[in-house]
Protein backbone atom coordinates (compact mmCIF):
# COMPACT_ATOMS: atom_id res chain seq x y z
CA UNK A 1 0.00 0.00 0.00
CA UNK A 2 1.07 3.50 -0.83
CA UNK A 3 4.22 1.95 -3.03
CA UNK A 4 4.12 5.51 -4.86
CA UNK A 5 3.72 7.95 -2.15
CA UNK A 6 6.50 5.76 0.22
CA UNK A 7 8.87 6.64 -3.22
CA UNK A 8 8.29 10.26 -3.45
CA UNK A 9 8.47 10.47 -0.27
CA UNK A 10 12.12 9.07 -0.04
CA UNK A 11 12.62 11.28 -2.79
CA UNK A 12 11.35 14.19 -0.89
CA UNK A 13 13.40 13.43 2.44
CA UNK A 14 16.51 12.79 0.09
CA UNK A 15 16.04 16.41 -1.32
CA UNK A 16 15.50 17.66 2.71
CA UNK A 17 18.59 16.15 3.73
CA UNK A 18 20.73 17.82 1.43
CA UNK A 19 19.04 20.98 1.55
CA UNK A 20 20.17 21.18 5.43
CA UNK A 21 23.65 19.30 5.68
CA UNK A 22 25.57 22.22 5.17
CA UNK A 23 23.26 24.49 8.07
CA UNK A 24 24.03 24.34 11.59
CA UNK A 25 21.79 24.37 14.85
CA UNK A 26 21.99 28.53 14.28
CA UNK A 27 21.23 28.96 10.94
CA UNK A 28 18.18 26.32 11.70
CA UNK A 29 16.64 29.12 13.87
CA UNK A 30 16.48 31.86 11.46
CA UNK A 31 13.09 32.27 10.13
CA UNK A 32 12.01 32.55 6.60
CA UNK A 33 10.58 36.06 6.68
CA UNK A 34 9.58 38.42 9.33
CA UNK A 35 7.09 36.32 11.98
CA UNK A 36 7.62 33.37 10.17
CA UNK A 37 9.01 30.29 11.48
CA UNK A 38 12.22 29.19 11.22
CA UNK A 39 13.26 25.99 9.26
CA UNK A 40 14.00 23.82 12.86
CA UNK A 41 10.13 24.78 13.47
CA UNK A 42 9.37 23.37 10.53
CA UNK A 43 11.36 20.25 10.57
CA UNK A 44 9.72 19.73 13.87
CA UNK A 45 6.18 20.62 12.54
CA UNK A 46 7.30 17.31 9.99
CA UNK A 47 8.32 15.57 12.10
CA UNK A 48 4.89 15.51 13.72
CA UNK A 49 3.49 15.16 9.99
CA UNK A 50 5.79 11.81 9.99
CA UNK A 51 3.59 10.54 13.69
CA UNK A 52 0.10 11.55 12.47
CA UNK A 53 0.58 9.61 9.10
CA UNK A 54 2.16 6.73 11.09
CA UNK A 55 -1.10 6.81 13.64
CA UNK A 56 -3.14 7.01 11.11
CA UNK A 57 -1.57 3.16 9.35
CA UNK A 58 -2.23 1.57 12.73
CA UNK A 59 1.56 2.61 14.24
CA UNK A 60 3.40 4.45 17.00
CA UNK A 61 4.21 8.02 17.44
CA UNK A 62 8.44 8.62 16.53
CA UNK A 63 8.20 12.75 18.24
CA UNK A 64 8.47 13.12 22.08
CA UNK A 65 4.85 14.16 23.14
CA UNK A 66 5.86 17.60 23.96
CA UNK A 67 6.57 18.51 20.05
CA UNK A 68 3.19 17.98 19.33
CA UNK A 69 2.02 20.54 21.51
CA UNK A 70 4.47 22.71 20.20
CA UNK A 71 5.23 22.24 16.62
CA UNK A 72 1.38 21.31 15.25
CA UNK A 73 -0.62 23.18 12.93
CA UNK A 74 -1.31 26.46 14.63
CA UNK A 75 1.57 26.58 16.43
CA UNK A 76 3.96 29.38 16.76
CA UNK A 77 7.41 29.81 17.70
CA UNK A 78 7.24 33.37 18.51
CA UNK A 79 4.86 32.58 21.90
CA UNK A 80 7.44 29.36 22.88
CA UNK A 81 10.11 30.36 25.16
CA UNK A 82 11.38 26.51 24.75
CA UNK A 83 14.71 26.14 22.49
CA UNK A 84 13.99 24.44 19.46
CA UNK A 85 15.19 21.29 18.82
CA UNK A 86 19.02 20.77 17.61
CA UNK A 87 19.65 19.75 14.11
CA UNK A 88 20.61 16.44 15.41
CA UNK A 89 17.36 15.46 17.13
CA UNK A 90 15.94 16.90 14.23
CA UNK A 91 18.02 14.73 11.65
CA UNK A 92 17.21 11.54 13.70
CA UNK A 93 13.77 11.82 14.28
CA UNK A 94 13.04 12.75 10.64
CA UNK A 95 15.28 9.57 9.74
CA UNK A 96 13.12 7.55 11.96
CA UNK A 97 9.94 8.23 10.33
CA UNK A 98 11.24 7.89 6.75
CA UNK A 99 12.29 4.38 8.08
CA UNK A 100 9.15 3.51 9.57
CA UNK A 101 6.46 4.90 6.89
CA UNK A 102 7.25 1.89 4.39
CA UNK A 103 6.81 -0.70 7.12
CA UNK A 104 3.91 0.87 8.33
CA UNK A 105 2.47 2.01 5.10
CA UNK A 106 3.09 -2.46 3.92
CA UNK A 107 1.20 -3.24 6.96
CA UNK A 108 -1.66 -0.43 6.96
CA UNK A 109 -5.45 -1.76 7.16
CA UNK A 110 -6.95 -1.03 3.73
CA UNK A 111 -10.53 -1.11 5.45
CA UNK A 112 -9.05 1.86 7.96
CA UNK A 113 -7.58 3.93 4.54
CA UNK A 114 -11.29 3.52 3.10
CA UNK A 115 -13.18 5.38 6.05
CA UNK A 116 -13.88 8.79 5.74
CA UNK A 117 -11.14 11.05 7.00
CA UNK A 118 -12.31 13.30 10.34
CA UNK A 119 -9.75 16.38 9.40
CA UNK A 120 -11.75 19.33 10.07
CA UNK A 121 -9.41 21.29 7.16
CA UNK A 122 -9.94 19.49 4.72
CA UNK A 123 -13.70 19.45 4.93
CA UNK A 124 -15.40 20.02 1.82
CA UNK A 125 -11.92 19.40 -0.11
CA UNK A 126 -11.18 16.40 -2.83
CA UNK A 127 -9.28 14.69 0.11
CA UNK A 128 -12.20 12.68 1.14
CA UNK A 129 -10.44 9.14 3.27
CA UNK A 130 -7.48 8.83 5.99
CA UNK A 131 -5.69 7.45 2.69
CA UNK A 132 -5.77 10.22 1.35
CA UNK A 133 -5.03 12.41 4.32
CA UNK A 134 -2.35 9.48 4.47
CA UNK A 135 -1.28 10.13 0.98
CA UNK A 136 -1.28 13.74 1.17
CA UNK A 137 1.28 13.96 4.24
CA UNK A 138 3.88 11.98 2.49
CA UNK A 139 3.44 14.14 -0.44
CA UNK A 140 2.18 17.55 -0.92
CA UNK A 141 2.38 18.30 2.65
CA UNK A 142 6.47 17.73 2.92
CA UNK A 143 6.94 19.11 -0.35
CA UNK A 144 5.18 22.36 0.37
CA UNK A 145 7.23 22.64 3.60
CA UNK A 146 10.36 21.55 1.81
CA UNK A 147 9.59 24.21 -0.77
CA UNK A 148 9.90 26.68 2.20
CA UNK A 149 13.38 25.05 3.16
CA UNK A 150 14.53 25.73 -0.54
CA UNK A 151 13.57 28.96 -0.27
CA UNK A 152 15.19 29.89 2.76
CA UNK A 153 18.55 28.36 1.93
CA UNK A 154 18.42 30.40 -1.70
CA UNK A 155 17.48 33.28 1.16
CA UNK A 156 20.42 32.58 2.92
CA UNK A 157 23.12 33.36 -0.15
CA UNK A 158 23.39 29.42 -1.21
CA UNK A 159 23.61 28.36 -4.62
CA UNK A 160 21.01 26.06 -6.04
CA UNK A 161 21.14 22.21 -5.11
CA UNK A 162 20.09 21.17 -8.84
Amino acid sequence: MFEREVRLNGLMNWYLSDLIKDCDDTELTRPITAGGNPPAWILAHLVLANDYALRLMGDGRIAPAEWHKRFGRGMSPQNDPNPLPTKAELVEALEKGRQQIPIAAAKADPARLNEPHTVDIFKDSPVQTVGDVVAHLLTTHLASHVGQLSTWRRMQGRPPLF
